[in-house]
């Protein structure tokens, strides 16, 4: 598919921000609306985080790595549970100040492998969400030709 068209997918995308800092927020939402992304939230610590998840059920969350109340961490590991979370599989983006090697491998253990370090740029956080939503359609694709080559029964 296009970039245009991949562009115009990441339009349409619910996004989940959470961030302690309201000026982080701010700066991401401004991100946001300079790629036309229309369906934007925001919450201010974990625990919000995880209950956006399950009410909003965002098709992505920026997660901040020093977020207040339940940690990102913990965020992560909750988010990957099914008990807790109606979709999670969901893309988490983990924005940091850090890009220390520790934190990246602590995400990537928590199914979370898009990290970015500050400063990010806008085109920046384009290029992740497109590359989440061609993950996403090469997933399904997959999927299937895996059910079709099954005659349907997975």
């Amino acid at each position: 598919m296009s970039s245009v068209a991949n562009a115009e997918v990441v339009k349409r995308l619910v996004v989940l921000i959470a961030d302690s800092r309201p000026h982080t927020r701010a700066l991401l939402r401004s991100m946001l609306l300079q790629l036309e992304v229309k369906k934007i939230h925001e919450v201010s610590d974990g625990a919000a985080a995880l209950e956006g998840l399950s009410i909003l059920n965002p098709d992505v969350m920026i997660l901040d790595w020093n977020l207040a109340v339940i940690n990102a961490r913990d965020v992560m590991r909750m988010a990957r549970s099914s008990t807790t979370n109606p979709n999670p599989n969901v893309p988490i983006i983990v924005l940091s100040s850090s890009g220390q090697i520790e934190y990246v491998q602590e995400a990537m253990k928590h199914g979370t492998p898009y990290f970015m370090v500050w400063p990010i740029s806008p085109k920046m956080l384009q290029q992740r969400l497109i590359s989440i939503v061609v993950e996403a359609r090469n997933t399904a694709r997959t999927y299937m030709r895996k059910v079709a080559a099954s005659g349907g029964a997975l």
